[in-house]
């Protein structure tokens, strides 16, 4: 099988750059307040793909690449006092963002992420012996209030809003959407509901070690020219 070119170059989109020239007016300190919005974002069947490349004794570097693609269009978020990229998990991140960032500006982070997704990954499965069933990118999104702590001299953030986006995000996988957010419904409310065109179904999860069912609302993320 012919592998494909690597390609390291990546616009981020001039939505991006406009979506965090406006918040970056309007925030100065960074995650301060009583209210915080939790994104965490997940690569679909990971574990399968890398399992893929090894057993095969391919480089792991397409993988690396798409990670470092989804890295290139973080990015410009963070040039907001607004948000801050809290953890690497391995196959997506934990993103928080300020608690008065509009709800359009984390929903075109969710878009970002999924069109990007979308560009990069067929060059990974160009690499693979097995295409996995779900592909995509999944979205747990909450918020309220987080505190930031010191732990062997690296910044974490502890707080519910975490927890139960974390949650979320894990519930989401099963979605026949391959770009899927689940959303916690104050959150829904409170940051998407006004947004145009923007609907969500109406879900009732049960969540690992919470001990009562959550109403959240699942939302399809839009992506032109989905190639997964």
């Amino acid at each position: 099988m012919a592998r494909p070119e690597a390609n390291s170059e990546y616009d981020p989109g001039e939505g991006a750059q406009k979506a965090t020239t406006k918040v970056r007016m309007r925030f100065k300190n960074p995650l301060m307040g009583p209210n915080a919005v939790a994104v965490v974002v997940d690569i679909r069947s990971s574990s399968q793909m890398l399992d893929d490349l090894v057993a095969s004794g391919s480089p792991l570097d397409p993988y690396i690449d798409l990670v470092g693609e989804m890295k290139h269009t973080i990015a410009p978020y963070t040039l907001s006092a607004a948000c801050k990229p809290y953890k690497f998990t391995g196959d997506g991140w934990i993103v928080l963002f300020d608690g008065e960032t509009p709800g359009a500006v984390l929903y075109e982070f969710t878009a970002a992420l999924s069109a990007c997704y979308a560009r990069h990954i067929p060059r990974l499965l160009g690499y693979l012996t097995t295409r996995p069933v779900l592909l995509g990118l999944t979205f747990g999104i909450d918020n309220g209030s987080v505190k930031k702590l010191t732990i062997f001299q690296h910044d974490e953030y502890i707080g519910h809003s975490i927890i139960i986006a974390c949650r979320l995000q894990a519930a989401a996988r099963d979605s026949a959407d391959s770009y899927v957010a689940y959303v916690s419904e104050p959150c829904f409310n409170e940051y998407f509901a006004t947004i145009p065109s923007l609907r969500g179904s109406d879900e009732r999860v049960k969540l690992k070690g919470v001990d009562h069912v959550v109403r959240c609302k699942r939302i399809s993320v839009a992506v032109e020219a989905t190639a997964a």
